[in-house]
């Protein structure tokens, strides 16, 4: 009877713990981030009070998103450039701030929050600042943007007539050095001429996506770039560039900005070499994260398989093997049971990789909760049985 009263127990619990699956590798703001902001009463003034735990949630929404995105390693090494640059001054970072509850008491104020942080601009602060640098050197980008900043009437285009116009106009030589900068394989088009020729058809200086993705195919380009940067005739600078992904012609992202004739800095030699960079460079800062977000998803591609778990007496052993794989073992995704009988728990696990490569971790952690033998059983199915 006590025999199954402690299975019981352990099915129960097993459903409780497991009926919602827990995910990684979400997008760290996705959601949201809960943190709680407390500010002083000084003599009885809560507006005062509600500013200074508004700008407390502020500064600990950041840390918190810092933390799960450099890691205490990462927070570690950039201490310096954290306390420094990225946190003064971020509140143009958080996207949305929400108020969820407050509670004033007789010293402090305290109100719950829910912030979401703009990954772009993060992003783009993180790199500027030198704390992180961007993982795009295995994709290779070829750049289709017509030019017409300056004199002349007609904007600046290659591709209608690529053997002669090597020249590379002052757009695409910034899009060139800023994904460069970033660590893209930038296509050099005038010493890169595609192995099997170009193709006629397609000097034209009016090209659509799928022309677009023909060159890129010839350049053996993941990504291009195409559309414009113009300044019109009141100075003022128009960029509608996009970023599309070769293999299956999926727009990637956009950007569409425009700017007001501004002046750049007293006593620079040319104004609008500056303010051009600037410009531009926002408009990459938009669309590079989310070209690798893309690609980074794709090559994270969910393997699932089941899991069976064996010789679980004590409700010990269950919660600090499903602490195990949550906390331990990296790239699960989701667990969740689905089968469940006496002497053995199914569990489906969605693994960012081969089944193999999470055996290997399991097998080789020195944090598994209890002595274990794993296994494949005659199914093929993976099993752990506790000893």
């Amino acid at each position: 009877m006590q025999i199954k009263n402690k299975i019981s127990m352990t099915i129960c619990l097993c459903f409780l713990i497991l009926s919602t699956s827990f995910s990684y590798g979400a997008d760290i703001d996705e959601s949201g981030i809960l943190v709680i902001g407390s500010g002083a009463i000084i003599k009885g003034n809560l507006a005062d009070a509600r500013k200074l735990a508004i700008s407390d949630a502020h500064m600990k929404g950041i840390e918190s998103y810092l933390e799960k995105r450099l890691g205490s390693k990462g927070m570690a090494n950039n201490f310096k450039s954290i306390i420094n640059e990225i946190i003064p001054g971020s509140t143009d970072v958080i996207e949305n701030f929400n108020i969820l509850a407050e509670d004033a008491g007789t010293k402090a104020l305290k109100i719950l929050v829910n912030i979401k942080v703009n990954e772009k601009l993060m992003e783009e602060r993180l790199f500027n600042s030198g704390v992180i640098t961007f993982e795009g050197a295995s994709l290779r980008v070829l750049f289709l943007v017509a030019d017409k900043t300056g004199a002349e009437m007609q904007p600046y285009v290659w591709w209608d007539d690529p053997e002669n116009k090597v020249t590379l106009s002052a757009s695409e030589l910034l899009l060139y050095r800023l994904f460069q900068e970033r660590g893209f394989d930038t296509i050099y088009r005038v010493n890169s001429m595609p192995d099997g020729g170009y193709n006629t058809e397609l000097f034209k200086i009016e090209l659509t996506d799928e022309d677009a993705i023909r060159w890129g195919k010839l350049y053996s380009a993941d990504v291009v770039i195409t559309g414009k940067v113009e300044k019109n005739n009141l100075n003022a600078l128009i960029a509608n560039i996009k970023a599309i992904q070769v293999e299956n012609g999926t727009t990637l992202a956009s950007s569409n900005r425009e700017q007001l004739p501004v002046s750049g800095p007293e006593g620079s030699v040319d104004n609008s070499d500056v303010i051009l960079e600037k410009f531009i460079a926002g408009n990459v800062s938009e669309i590079v994260p989310v070209i690798l977000k893309t690609f980074k998803k794709a090559e994270e591609k969910l393997t699932s398989f089941d899991l069976g778990l064996k010789g679980i007496t004590k409700l010990k052993q269950l919660t600090g093997f499903i602490s195990f794989l949550k906390e331990k073992v990296g790239g699960v995704a989701s667990l969740l049971p689905s089968r469940i009988s006496t002497d053995m728990i199914t569990l489906t696990v969605e693994y960012s990789g081969e089944r193999k490569a999470f055996i290997e971790k399991i097998r080789t952690s020195n944090d598994m909760p209890f002595a274990a033998q794993i296994g494949i059983d005659e199914e093929g199915s993976l099993t752990v049985t506790a000893l």
